[in-house]
This record gives structure tokens, C-alpha cells and sequence, in this order.
């Protein structure tokens, strides 16, 4: 029994030092880029991308996004995203800080609700027409963690998930606009 507790204690400690060290050096910055080919009009993606409204359809945590101040998004307004992971009443807010026509649309969090652990989220699209006809999305999403626990949490889990998710919601976008 005891050589169980010795070689028990030896696997902690071990992952604890391992978890110490990627919270040392880990960045504190994180960015990454997810891109998808949709076979479709740049103008019909920008459409798609701009009309808020239409988040819940592509994107797969998004119950409903309502745009405060303004019909059509531009600089300076605000964007309340209500998540299908929160009590019905509880969104976080996001303001527009740029919008190319038919070439970016970028939003950055700006409320405390997002999560303690995050700052500076940011989502961008970028859509870019190709030779063919189609056009091709990325979204581009940075934040920086705050803090030596939520370096090891980003590391180990929130990076994929966030990435996945990013992927998923592409497709989504993809499958619905081509369905069209």
C-alpha cells in the first residue's frame, strides 16, 4: 500500500510541475484563424456575416444577437449576444470597431460578462472573393488571459474549444448559404 501512496504522490506532483510549468510559459496572447471556401457571391456571404439577426443559424451557441442603436451594423454599435449556455436573460455585449463593406466586419466584447479569466476578445471576418466565383471567410478571434490559471485553462482546453467552435460555425455558415 504504501508504494502505491509513493508512486501516487510521484504522478501529482508530476502533473502539478507540468501544469506549473505551461502556466509559466504559456503566452499571454492568444489568435487564431479558421477559414472556410463558401461556393457563393461575396456580396450574398457579406449578407449573411452582417445580418445579425441570422447568428443563431451558423453559429452554434448563439440564441439571438440584437443590434442596439442602428438597423444596419457600423462602427460604434452595440451588438447583444444572448448564448445558448446562459440563463435566458444574462448577454454580453460587443461594439463594432470597423466594417469594411464586403470585406471585414469586426467586433470586440466590451462587458464583464464574458468571463473574469478573458480580456480584449475580439471576432473579425474577413472575406476575400476568389477566382472561381467563391468566396473565401475567415474569422480571426484574440484575447488575452488574465492571470496564471487561466494561461494553464487556455492551454489545456479553451484554445480548442474556441477553435473548434470557430470551425463549426463556418460550415454552418457554408452549409446554410449554399443551400440558398
Amino acid at each position: 500500500m504504501t508504494k502505491f501512496i509513493k508512486i501516487f504522490s510521484i504522478v501529482i506532483l508530476a502533473t502539478i510541475l507540468i501544469l506549473v510549468v505551461v502556466g509559466m510559459l504559456a503566452p499571454k496572447n492568444t489568435n487564431f484563424t479558421k477559414t472556410q471556401i463558401i461556393k457563393g457571391p461575396i456580396s450574398v456571404v457579406w449578407r449573411q456575416v452582417t445580418d445579425v439577426e441570422s447568428f443563431p443559424v451558423w453559429q452554434l451557441s448563439v440564441r439571438k444577437v440584437i443590434l442596439k442603436d442602428g438597423r444596419t451594423p457600423g462602427e460604434g454599435n452595440i451588438l447583444q449576444f444572448y448564448m445558448t449556455d446562459y440563463d435566458t436573460a444574462i448577454y454580453h455585449e460587443a461594439e463594432i470597431i470597423k466594417v469594411e463593406d464586403d470585406k471585414s466586419f469586426t467586433f470586440a466584447r466590451t462587458s464583464s460578462t464574458v468571463t473574469p479569466l478573458l480580456r480584449d476578445y475580439q471576432t473579425s471576418y474577413s472575406l476575400k472573393r476568389l477566382l472561381d466565383g467563391t468566396t473565401e471567410i475567415s474569422v480571426t478571434t484574440s484575447y488575452r488571459t488574465v492571470g496564471f490559471i487561466s494561461k494553464i485553462y487556455n492551454q489545456i482546453y479553451l484554445r480548442g474549444k474556441l477553435g473548434s467552435r470557430a470551425e463549426r460555425n463556418l460550415a454552418m455558415l457554408r452549409d446554410s448559404i449554399e443551400k440558398m
